[in-house]
Parts: C-alpha cells; structure tokens; sequence
C-alpha cells in the first residue's frame, strides 16, 4: 500500500472519527431537547389542566362572593332592626321608669294620709271614750 494511500485512509479515518463524535453530540443534544421538549409538554397539560379549572374557582369565589354580599344585607337589615327595637325598649324603661316615681310619690302620698286617717281614728276614739265615760 502506498504512502499515498495509507495517508488518504487516515485522513479518511480521521474525517469518520470527526463525524463519528459529531453524531455523538448531535444525539446527545436530540436526547436532551427531546427530554425538554418533554418537559415542556408535561408544564403545557398542567397548565391547560389549570386553566379548566380556573373557571370553575372563579364561578365559586363569585358564589361565595354573592352569599356574603347577602348575608352583609341581611346582617345589616338585622342590625337596623334591632337598633329600632333597641330604641322602643329605651322608650319603654323611660316610660315605666317615670310611672315606678309617680307610682312611688302617690304610694308616699297615701301613706301619709293612712297616717293623718290612724291618727285622726285614735283621736276620734279617745273623744269617744271620754264622752263614754
């Protein structure tokens, strides 16, 4: 074999382990994007699984969002309610509050006159008992 020969066989050798480790690092960075390129896919169905969902949150927080605006209604309805009734409850002391001192001026007043009347009994007894005797 010549020399001619043997040197194109190297550099032919040569040029096949330069493609050969080509290939190499082509596969490897195949494997790698496939392996991205999976990963991607798997984050693409997570997020079009969330995005399914996200309807679904939102028509239940709006849901809840209306029963507490009707519960603040209602609260607030109540609360009137019982400020009113609140009030008529003050009204109502202040009225039997002014009767119990009226009631306990005339309750003074009669035992005052119970009194005067004892009094005037036991004179009327003594006059009776004088003049009996």
């Amino acid at each position: 074999v010549s020399t001619q020969s043997t040197g194109t066989i190297a550099a032919l050798h040569a040029n096949i382990g330069k493609h050969q480790k080509t290939v190499q690092e082509m596969t490897i960075a195949l494997d790698e994007s496939h392996r991205a390129l999976d990963d991607h896919k798997t984050a693409l169905v997570r997020s079009d699984k969330r995005c399914s969902e996200l309807p679904h949150i939102k028509e239940e927080l709006e849901g809840n969002h209306d029963g507490a605006d009707r519960a603040r209604r209602q609260a607030a309805g109540e609360k009137s309610e019982m400020a009113a009734h609140i009030a008529d409850l003050e009204r109502q002391i202040s009225t039997l509050s002014n009767q119990k001192r009226k009631a306990e001026v005339d309750l003074a007043g009669l035992r005052e006159s119970l009194e005067e009347f004892e009094s005037l009994a036991l004179s009327a007894e003594e006059k009776v008992k004088r003049h009996a005797d």
